[in-house]
């Protein structure tokens, strides 16, 4: 579609010449116009998914560490109990402290890569409730 000069052809250039199928090289246009308006709408996808998830994870993980604070802190320390709105302050404190591990996403493996980390985040924080909970069996 695209014409590209090879230096051993540079002098065989006519200058107002037209493509030999100028209709196919139209479509072509069409189609990738398409394309980008495509494109735009799975970018828009993709940053809503993103923005839903960055909600639902951090309530996620209020929610359990409100609740491993109530079972080990609470009866240990005798201090008061963690709303889910205070242990979602304390979860970004403690990942705007902690190191930063590499995230480098491709963007050819977006949802497979955003898959794993929602399913990975919901394992984690299944996980960690149900490991509390159990300790909590032995207090």
């Amino acid at each position: 579609m695209y014409y590209t000069i090879e230096p051993h052809e540079s002098t065989n250039i006519q200058i107002g010449t037209t493509p030999p199928n100028l209709l196919y090289t139209l479509l072509e246009c069409v189609f990738i116009h398409k394309q980008l308006k495509l494109n735009k709408m799975e970018n828009f996808g993709k940053f809503m998914t993103v923005v839903l998830a960055m909600i639902i994870s951090p309530i996620i993980n209020g929610f359990v560490f409100s609740k491993l604070w109530l079972w080990f802190i609470v009866p240990t320390f005798q201090i008061q109990p963690l709303r889910v709105v205070e242990a979602i302050g304390i979860i970004f404190l403690i990942n705007f402290i902690r190191v930063k591990r590499d995230k480098e996403a491709y963007k050819d493996k977006f949802w497979e890569t955003f898959a794993n980390n929602m399913i990975f985040i919901v394992l984690m924080a299944g996980f960690a409730l149900l490991s509390g909970w159990v300790v909590t069996l032995f207090i």
